[in-house]
């Protein structure tokens, strides 16, 4: 059986001595500079009448630190590009699993996660 534990470990140990070269923003040049592993848009709504919008994103990915989860409230449309809120939370492999495996997460967010933990392991 695949160790799913050891095979995050491996991927976080070179994510972390990798982490120039494999870590982006999550949004373009903005945002939070991380390996992006999940991403999901929580909530959409509309800010006023003219355009402008909302998105609550959510991802799990790594940062300098190791394994994290962060939060994001953006808007976006009708204006600059604007983060109004976020919030990064620290965790270790057993809870990107029990996310994984869990009733929130997708199954197009289990197949990124697992199709970038490959892309990561087999290209260095």
């Amino acid at each position: 059986m695949v160790d799913k534990i050891k095979l995050m470990k491996s991927v976080k140990t070179m994510g972390l001595n990798e982490f120039e070269s494999l870590a982006g923003y999550t949004n373009a040049d903005e945002g939070k500079k991380m390996i992006v592993f999940c991403e999901k848009e929580i909530s959409c709504k509309d800010v006023n009448n003219w355009g402008r919008q909302e998105s609550k994103d959510f991802y799990i990915g790594i940062d300098e630190s190791g394994w994290i989860k962060y939060n994001q409230i953006s808007q976006y449309f009708q204006g600059p590009f604007k983060i109004m809120d976020s919030s990064v939370t620290n965790i270790d492999e057993d809870e990107v699993l029990e996310y994984l495996e869990g009733a929130n997460c997708t199954e197009k967010e289990f197949l990124n996660f697992w199709s970038k933990v490959k892309a990561i392991l087999y290209s260095m």
